[in-house]
């Protein structure tokens, strides 16, 4: 696989070294049985812009996106009047139920859930997660976790373009001088979907438990995922959804296999993951802006 370079999700300008880009890996286990969010949908406005395959910008796009530049690939969408959606959203320090025991900046980490429409002639659609994951830069201790990015589709609405998952992640200081890449793996993608897992869902796991001395003993992790897929029955408006799981244990139960343990629920209209007895999560964008409807 070729090395890409990878700059902060958000656009910071900072430069980043020997970032990959994944495609199949192993695939994790997941399980039924959660009961559903309520989720209010946006909409993608497909009336007066074009495409990103219409407005020839697809290479430019994916590299960006493969680059982490997820600002500056919307940024060019929006110079090139293509219709896309994001949202955006941060975690406070005093969000309820999340405390310093997660040991990690709240305040810092962010996710941005994004659609944009890619080819109009094909009734396609590019859908992304890319997120900024802040670590303690004062060097206190903690347990170190795996997260789970997550895309999703309703897949009576839509279906999946063969081989157009994309992921990258790595980790870094905080002022950019050191960095550890291939930090994120593929686990099930819908053209090849494990047998445990949903058929209409992207799964990946981030790993930002690094103990390098060249880094931060907690330093920031970024990443993005993205796939390509088809509306497949044009008479309807269909949801897809991206959620970002952070994960976080005392006694360092979150370095035990947790995606094993994981339980991901994708009905059609919504992602709910569940973690094991033992681990604390967060989760990114909130249960009211995780879904989009195209």
């Amino acid at each position: 696989m070729q090395d890409k370079d990878c700059n902060d999700v958000l656009g910071d300008e900072a430069k980043r070294n020997s970032f990959k880009k994944y495609g199949r890996r192993n695939v994790l286990k997941t399980t039924a049985g959660l009961g559903m969010l309520t989720l209010a949908p946006s909409s993608v406005t497909a009336d007066n812009g074009s495409s990103v395959k219409e407005a020839g910008v697809s290479h430019e796009f994916n590299q960006l996106i493969d680059d982490c530049k997820v600002d500056k690939a919307l940024k060019l969408l929006d110079e090139n009047n293509v219709n896309y959606t994001k949202v955006t959203e941060s975690i406070s320090a005093n969000t309820e139920g999340v405390s310093t025991q997660d040991f990690y900046d709240k305040g810092s980490s962010s996710v941005t859930f994004y659609t944009n429409e890619w080819d109009k002639s094909k009734n396609e659609y590019a859908i992304g997660l890319g997120w900024t994951v802040e670590g303690y830069s004062n060097g206190a201790s903690g347990p170190a976790p795996v997260d789970v990015p997550v895309l999703a589709f309703e897949d009576d609405i839509f279906g999946y373009v063969d081989d157009s998952a994309r992921g990258t992640g790595n980790v870094e200081d905080h002022d950019g001088g050191s960095e550890v890449d291939g930090k994120l793996s593929i686990k099930s993608e819908p053209g090849n979907p494990h047998e445990d897992a949903p058929g209409n869902s992207l799964i990946a796991e981030f790993t930002d438990d690094v103990r390098d001395p060249n880094l931060d003993f907690y330093p920031v992790g970024q990443g993005v995922i993205q796939m390509v897929i088809r509306k497949q029955n044009t008479s309807s408006k269909g949801i897809v959804s991206g959620l970002y799981t952070h994960t976080w244990s005392s006694m360092n139960v979150g370095k035990l296999p947790v995606l094993d343990n994981l339980s991901i629920t994708i009905p059609g209209t919504g992602i709910s993951v569940s973690v094991p007895s033992g681990v604390d999560k967060w989760e990114l964008p909130n249960s009211t802006d995780r879904d989009q409807e195209i």
